[in-house]
């Protein structure tokens, strides 16, 4: 079987790397804002199906070629209010909004399609949202980890605020780097053979 991708497109807008940030007993908020997309597939048998996707599915660039659903994230950062204690800065409210759009496959020709390949349809399609999920379960958990970090900065005051010191900007790198890992992990235990999206792209496959 051609390799596959479900949800392996991350794309990240990384706002957060401006020059804002000094946290103490701050009031952070997360918030979580979703949309849906959908592109059109057709075909009657597991293959044609498969085969559409890969043709119309969504398109990020770079190796990522066969991608049949995607969850991409743009990271936003409002409502910063930051005051002067003590010669340091002190953020004291921040919303960080997560931003996520969906991509799914929709298919058009289910009632000319055998049960057999409607049965292996829903259950794939079940999966692949299951699979979008938790990439978005894994970056929530990365924003609220970000926002803790941040508590840990220490700027000047003399720099109103503005200048990013080497020790946040390792630390930043450092988080973003096993955000990313983790979205890799998660797919390679989910993709791989004998996993959950391996085996119901491989059931629709089959399907007739």
């Amino acid at each position: 079987m051609q390799k596959f991708i479900l949800g392996l497109s991350i794309i990240l807008t990384l706002t957060f790397m401006s020059p804002i940030f000094m946290i103490s007993q701050s009031h952070a908020r997360v918030i979580l804002k979703e949309k849906t997309k959908f592109y059109t597939i057709k075909g009657t048998t597991g293959v044609e199906i498969y085969k559409s996707m890969l043709k119309n599915g969504p398109d990020h660039g770079g190796s990522l070629k066969d991608v049949l659903a995607s969850t991409s994230f743009k990271f936003d950062f409002k409502n910063d209010v930051f005051t002067v204690y003590k010669n340091r800065c002190v953020l004291t409210n921040l919303d960080i909004i997560v931003n996520v759009t969906y991509t799914y496959p929709k298919w058009r020709d289910s009632k000319k399609a055998s049960a057999e390949t409607r049965r292996a349809w829903k259950k794939f399609q079940k999966i692949a949202i299951l699979h979008e999920k938790e990439h978005v379960k894994i970056t929530q958990k990365f924003a609220n980890d970000y926002e803790k970090l941040l508590r840990k900065s220490r700027r000047r005051a003399a720099s109103e605020c503005e200048d990013v010191s080497l020790s946040e900007k390792i630390r930043t790198s450092f988080a973003i780097r096993k955000h990313e890992r983790l979205h890799r992990l998660f797919d390679r235990r989910d993709l791989r053979r004998g996993g959950r999206g391996y085996n119901a792209l491989l059931e629709l496959v089959k399907a007739k």
